[in-house]
């Protein structure tokens, strides 16, 4: 099979390699209809509850389907040569097709909250970090506006409002900003889109601005200009001319380390041409603390 032939198979079931490479085709059809039937009925925050795990021989854990989630293995870095190289793991959606699908998916109030308590309890370090409930929380905020936000400025956090009416996915290679629209938040329909989780557009002045939003569970996020370059050239922007504002989403006990550091680490105009980095975090009802929720 070329490279081309393998895409569609890997984009919809990932590390699942009976399903990547077949050796009949009509293995594909069947596992495409039992991976839909799984999508199906299953609720998003379920993957992402603390107790979520593909070992059905294991009571213990609220066992989903090995269609929804997979073993994301540590390995490497931080890890390398040491004893616990390759026993670390977060749990993670299957592949970007699932991705999409979950997150296409209407959740009731009662299940945001549940998802928020996941949320929270990564934060504070009782569970794996998982990027895609981050992201999918960042989502439902647009609709359900249960969360406060702040933005560091001048100095100090001010009050946020992002002013999102809505949110849609954007898909591949068609995420020019000029065919953005105010008021929407466009989240990427390409898992590896370069630099950002998600973009958007307001005017200002008569004059479309673009920005950007990373979230992230790590204590530092920096970039190099290579992706910098890279996220201007897909959103049909001009590097040394075009003003790109993103701002950082960190785990909420991380965000005052990440406003002290905007002098090396954030506003960067002489060398990336008008990326300009901003923090913001999110304010919940009962604040977070590095012991307990």
């Amino acid at each position: 099979m070329s490279y081309r032939q393998l895409v569609p198979t890997y984009d919809r079931f990932g590390g699942i390699f009976r399903y990547v490479i077949p050796w009949k085709k009509s293995l594909v059809k069947h596992a495409e209809q039992e991976q839909d039937d799984v999508i199906g009925n299953t609720k998003p925050e379920d993957s992402f509850e603390p107790s979520a795990g593909i070992e059905k021989r294991d009571d213990r854990k609220n066992n989903v389907s090995h269609f929804i989630l997979k073993y994301d293995v540590q390995y490497g870095g931080e890890y390398e040569g040491k004893e616990n190289e390759f026993t670390n793991f977060d749990m993670t959606y299957t592949s970007n097709y699932v991705r999409l699908c979950m997150a296409d998916k209407k959740i009731s109030d009662e299940a945001y909250m549940k998802m928020l308590w996941s949320l929270r309890l990564i934060f504070i370090g009782g569970w794996r970090n998982d990027p895609h409930l981050f992201e999918h929380v960042v989502c439902e905020d647009v609709e359900k506006q249960k969360l406060k936000w702040e933005v560091f400025e001048a100095g100090e956090w001010v009050k946020h409002d992002w002013g999102f009416e809505k949110w849609e996915f954007v898909s591949k290679g068609k995420e020019n900003t000029m065919n953005m629209k105010p008021g929407i938040l466009y989240y990427p329909a390409d898992e590896n889109f370069p630099l950002l989780d998600f973009v958007f557009v307001k005017m200002e002045q008569g004059k479309k601005r673009v920005f950007g939003i990373q979230v992230t569970f790590a204590k530092t996020h920096a970039k190099d200009l290579t992706v910098h370059h890279q996220a201007y050239k897909r959103l049909g922007m001009k590097l040394n001319q075009d003003e790109l504002r993103v701002y950082v989403i960190p785990n909420p006990l991380h965000a005052k380390l990440y406003s002290k550091r905007k002098s090396e680490q954030f506003v960067r105009r002489g060398s990336m041409g008008g990326v300009q980095y901003s923090t913001v975090k999110m304010v919940f009802s009962n604040p977070i603390r590095s012991r307990g929720i």
